[in-house]
């Protein structure tokens, strides 16, 4: 039996948000085509708090002011995304790839980050106070004003 997809405490097969469908089978967002606009929808502002996106295939989507807290991004990959402003508090992110994402302003207080990919991304003024970014990729990031206070960032890469 495929795991279900949670959001706001309730399931389902296919969910919409703001034009994009979240597939329980594939952990992935799906592109809602429009018949009279065939350009993507963004997920700005979307509240995904406590969602199961386990492996969710979320690159290069306008993710903006998103709120993630309390999440499952297990291996999901943000790759490219635009997340200034969003929220990953207390989520568990372990191996997701934000690599060359615009994570200005984000904040990560209390996520579990063990081995992900930050390469490459914009980092300035993110809060990764007390999270855990063992082993994770942080080589070629804008690390300008960045908050690692009571972080664990042994074995961590690209920090100095």
């Amino acid at each position: 039996m495929p795991k279900l997809l949670f959001f706001r405490s309730h399931s389902f097969t296919y969910m919409e948000i703001w034009g994009f469908w979240f597939s329980k089978e594939k952990k992935e967002v799906l592109k809602w085509e429009k018949k009279a606009k065939s350009d993507d929808k963004d997920l700005i502002n979307a509240d995904l708090h406590g969602a199961d996106l386990e492996f969710a295939d979320l690159k290069n989507k306008n993710l903006m002011g998103a709120n993630f807290a309390d999440a499952n991004l297990y291996g999901a990959d943000f790759s490219g995304a635009h997340l200034a402003a969003a929220h990953f508090n207390n989520a568990y992110a372990n191996e997701a790839d934000f690599s060359g994402a615009d994570l200005t302003m984000a904040g990560f207080v209390g996520t579990k980050l063990l081995n992900a990919n930050f390469s490459g991304a914009n980092l300035r003024n993110t809060d990764f106070n007390g999270a855990n970014v063992m082993d994770a990729d942080f080589s070629g990031a804008h690390l300008i004003d960045t908050n690692f206070g009571g972080t664990d960032t042994r074995h961590a890469y690209g920090l100095g």
